[in-house]
């Protein structure tokens, strides 16, 4: 599958320090651990196409419509936000998806999306952010009160000065 270069197209800044490399885009300054540069845009650009998929699969079911940069940028974010979850943690990672090995792309897409595409569109689409969240999720009305019902406080605390977004 070819890949767009979606860390291009949205100006990203990848700065590499030490063994550590900033990432900066849309908002977002994340530092990821132990990573080269150019894995990390490899993986960002592969999972940002493979959440692309996925959202515009929910929105065919829906009559909203959404501009692709702003497709973008959510995918671009979850990717990220992910990305730094499996490198803040480290060593666990490893043992939560059954010992070491390759990090791929489609393992960025697994982990708190309703929760990144709920804070998006609150963030992006004020009045009417649930419909939107529940049009980019594919749930419906009820799977969507479903799921904020069971939805827990974000635990992780990501107001610190490897995770900043405005």
């Amino acid at each position: 599958m070819k890949v767009r270069d979606y860390l291009r197209s949205h100006e990203a800044l990848l700065r590499v320090e030490g063994s550590d490399t900033r990432v900066r885009v849309s908002g977002l300054d994340i530092v990821i651990r132990s990573i080269p540069s150019d894995n990390i845009r490899a993986l960002l650009n592969e999972a940002v196409a493979h959440m692309l998929v996925r959202l515009e699969k929910n929105l065919r079911r829906s009559r909203l419509r959404f501009e692709q940069n702003k497709l973008e940028q959510l995918s671009l974010r979850i990717a990220l936000h992910n990305l730094y979850i499996y490198t803040a943690w480290g060593r666990y990672v490893n043992i939560w998806r059954g010992g070491p090995g390759e990090l791929h792309a489609t393992e960025l897409l697994k982990c708190q999306v309703p929760e990144q595409v709920m804070r998006y569109c609150q963030r992006h689409y004020e009045q009417d952010s649930r419909k939107r969240a529940a049009a980019l999720l594919g749930y419906s009305e009820k799977e969507l009160a479903r799921w904020e019902a069971q939805r827990l406080p974000l635990r992780m605390c990501m107001n610190n000065s490897r995770y900043r977004s405005n």
